[in-house]
Order: structure tokens, then sequence, then C-alpha cells
């Protein structure tokens, strides 16, 4: 696989591996790692009022994302659909 990408009606993520993709346990490894600052950020969002309720799990997990992408080095965006 070169390319991982979902589209959504409002976005679009698109992850790719600058070199072969790491076993999955090594991914699972960090996404348990980095959740919890994830889950840091989006409530920091919600306490400064940066962030509408109904985009909670939307933005959770692209920060989720962001933070595993910087661990394993992949290259991780979002644009709009």
């Amino acid at each position: 696989m070169l390319e991982l990408r979902a589209v959504a009606p409002r976005w679009r993520y698109i992850m790719h591996s600058g070199e072969a993709w790491p076993a999955w346990p090594i991914i699972e490894q960090s996404i348990k790692d980095e959740t919890p600052f994830a889950i840091d950020e989006i409530n920091a969002m919600l306490k400064a009022n940066q962030l509408q309720l109904q985009y909670l799990n939307i933005e959770l997990f692209h920060h989720l994302w962001i933070r595993v992408s910087k661990s394993l080095n992949f290259h991780y965006h979002r644009e709009a659909s």
C-alpha cells in the first residue's frame, strides 16, 4: 500500500509512509501511546471554546493521526473536500 485516504463530505484525510509501512503492532502501540495526548489537546480546545462538540470525534482522530504520523515518520494531512 502506498497511500491511505479517507474521504468525507467536508474533509479528505491522506497518509503515506516515507518508507515501508511498519507492522500493525507498531502502529497500534503508537496509537495507544499518543491517544492520551490527543485527548488532552481536544479538552484544551473545548475549554478555550475553540471546538464545537459536534466536531469532537473528527478533531480527536485528526489530532491523534497528526501525533502518530510524527512518531512513525508518516506524511499525514487533511484538506477540504
